[in-house]
């Protein structure tokens, strides 16, 4: 599972100053790319689920919903209109017994060397759609299905993708709270390392979002205002949980900059929580229960 960096062990924020003067002199220039038209298997611009008729014409299309491990949630093929007007193919899992109630939403994103096809943000994005929420995750600019590439060192040091990203969870939390299975008033974000990172860029500014879960974020001093140390001071005084990896300090810097109304976990392990990313997916779930209902 990618649920998390592999290979940042000593940190996003010793690889970024590594970086640090070749972003500083090199101009980099990113643009909203549309998906080929067959690429989420028929999904329209506006953001409809993948019907099946659409899929069956695609033999490598991935179905409209996607048995998980247990019958206690599926998983539909998405697409929606991004901020730069591209097409952003993702997921979104509801709960299999839902009937006709509106549930609260969440946005889950994966780490660095992720996409939405991300395994670990797989599991734990079926764990809190079996406790009644409705998740969804998506390519970032230059993952999966979202051409050309954007490499790791750009996503960390250039903050036009970094505003890129941050640009299209709003697009995605727009689209969420159209949806007849979400509560509008009832959003939420959980993202993992970069994801987290992101997310409390996001989340700072964006008030829809009532409850924010932050796993294993890293510092970056390279985003200035926007660097995760410092965002995360404008989550209060919404709930907030910062989870933290026993043996990735770097996590802590960021997660002693809470305010008002955050809490607290560590984790055994290193920056990945290896062993540990079942329990940090189920004090999400407990966190998301208690803060926003379902």
């Amino acid at each position: 599972m990618r649920f998390v960096e592999k290979n940042l062990s000593v940190g996003l924020i010793g690889f970024a100053v590594a970086l640090l003067s070749a972003a500083c002199s090199q101009e980099y220039t990113v643009t909203g790319k549309a998906l080929p038209a067959d690429s989420a298997g028929g999904a329209n611009a506006a953001g409809s689920p993948v019907s099946s008729s659409a899929t069956a014409s695609n033999s490598s299309s991935i179905p409209t919903a996607v048995p998980p491990a247990s019958s206690g949630a599926t998983r539909q093929r998405i697409q929606f209109t991004g901020s730069r007007s591209d097409q952003v193919p993702g997921y979104l899992w509801v709960p299999a017994n839902r009937g006709q109630k509106k549930l609260p939403g969440l946005i889950f994103m994966y780490g660095i060397t992720g996409n939405k096809d991300d395994g670990g943000v797989a599991e734990a994005a079926r764990i809190l759609a079996e406790a009644n929420f409705v998740v969804m995750t998506m390519d970032w600019p230059g993952t999966g299905e979202r051409m050309p590439s954007i490499s790791k060192a750009d996503r960390v040091t250039k903050t036009n993708v970094m505003n890129w990203t941050v640009a299209d969870y709003g697009a995605a939390l727009t689209w969420l709270a159209s949806r007849p299975e979400v509560r509008s008033d009832r959003l939420g974000y959980a993202g993992a390392s970069m994801g987290a990172m992101t997310g409390l860029v996001f989340t700072k500014g964006d008030a829809r979002v009532k409850a924010m879960m932050a796993m294993v974020p890293l510092p970056n001093l390279l985003w200035g205002s926007s660097a995760p140390e410092s965002a995360i001071r404008g989550i209060a005084p919404r709930p907030l949980l910062c989870i933290m990896a026993d043996e990735d300090p770097l996590g802590k810097s960021v997660c002693d900059n809470a305010g008002a109304n955050a809490e607290k976990k560590n984790f055994p392990g290193k920056h990945e929580l290896t062993n540990s990313r079942l329990q940090a997916a189920n004090a999400a779930r407990d966190f998301f229960i208690r803060h926003l209902g379902n």
